[in-house]
């Protein structure tokens, strides 16, 4: 896997297939999280999982800063959510693979995730606030949810010309590729 790969567009089914577990600490695991930073940096966000490039696999990359310190970036091979504690808050969230739409989502506001890192070393991510709601939201897209799944179906119904506008770009996009 060399080379950028672009992120997939809401409406294409690869994001809504459940993924698969990784090998840990393999160079196959390497060359996802390379081809993950790597489109998660030209499209500026904040993290990424595996299925928005088209690899099934458990996978997810995060980068945020933590008030005025350095980012952090954070990279899970088969997370698993062990527990959340804290109240539920509604925070506005956007998705890569649907780009300039922003809708208010409720989740818990900590999280402890189970995972690998990159070199096969189980790790625990106990957190609050925003690396726990990039990691839930992550994590969603690898059992092929999505953040608008997450929403009142009122609110979704609202957002449909835009949604619609997404996956139309998205076949545009894939027409003039196929041509």
């Amino acid at each position: 896997m060399t080379g950028p790969r672009p992120v997939l567009r809401y409406g294409n089914p690869v994001l809504r297939a459940v993924c698969v577990p990784a090998d840990p600490g393999s160079p196959a695991v390497v060359d996802v999280l390379t081809a993950l930073w790597s489109a998660l940096d030209a499209e500026d966000g904040v993290g990424l999982a595996a299925p928005q490039i088209g690899v099934r696999q458990r996978i997810l990359v995060v980068r945020t800063s933590p008030g005025r310190g350095k980012a952090v970036r954070l990279e899970m091979v088969n997370p698993r959510l062990k527990g959340s504690f804290g109240p539920q808050m509604v925070f506005e969230e956007g998705c890569l693979s649907f780009p300039g739409l922003y809708l208010p989502v409720i989740r818990p506001v900590g999280v402890e995730v189970e995972f690998f890192d990159r070199d096969g070393k189980p790790r625990t991510l106990r957190d609050r606030d925003l690396m726990a709601r990039i990691v839930q939201h992550e994590m969603d897209h690898l059992d092929g949810g999505l953040f608008i799944d997450r929403v009142p179906r009122w609110r979704r119904f609202l957002s449909l010309p835009r949604l619609m506008g997404i996956r139309l770009s998205r076949l545009v996009k894939r027409e003039a590729v196929e041509r």
